[in-house]
């Protein structure tokens, strides 16, 4: 499920209906398993959630998704947390909180 929540985002990077509707299953799915973290992170979620943040800057709903997402996918794991350094989460993060505060 996981790799084919990714797979989604990427095909429909510009649909902003299908992005906020596959974020929830994407949080569900990470919010407390170790190991579904771990996966998302291997199947690109990370890198899909941070195009997604860059894709649609003015949408408060996918911004929102986007973040409770990278926060469930980087709970508890350094590896992941590491990996959405690289991927400019922080960056994306804060583009986002000066955009919709």
């Amino acid at each position: 499920a996981l790799e084919a929540a990714v797979a989604a985002m990427r095909r429909h990077m510009g649909d902003k209906e299908v992005l906020t509707s596959v974020c929830p299953l994407l949080g569900f799915l990470t919010k407390s398993n170790e190991e579904n973290r771990t996966m998302a992170a291997k199947a690109g979620a990370i890198e899909a959630l941070v195009e997604m943040m860059r894709v649609h800057p003015k949408s408060s709903q996918v911004q929102l998704h986007a973040c409770g997402c990278l926060y469930f996918i980087n709970i508890d794991n350094a590896e992941n947390v590491s990996r959405a350094k690289s991927e400019g989460v922080k960056e994306a993060v804060k583009a986002a909180l000066m955009a919709h505060s």
